[in-house]
């Protein structure tokens, strides 16, 4: 990667719709989310085990989301 290279473009960002009216259908709805359930996510989310709730044996994952036994 070239961290010279620039992304910056004059182009327009369109989100949820285009320029010609076509656009996002559906909703999108409040979170219900309480402050302990942030804690819990921040201090004991799932970044602490893979998706069969197991902790890693040491710092990497044996195949990214799932640790071997």
């Amino acid at each position: 990667m070239n961290a010279s290279v620039s992304l910056a473009n004059d182009g327009d960002l369109h989100v949820g719709g285009t320029p010609d009216g076509r656009y996002l259908n559906g909703a999108l709805a409040d979170a219900d989310t309480t402050i302990e359930g942030l804690y819990a996510w921040q201090f004991d989310g799932p970044f602490l085990r893979d998706f069969a709730g197991r902790r890693p044996f040491d710092a990497r994952r044996t195949a990214g989301a799932i640790e071997a036994q």
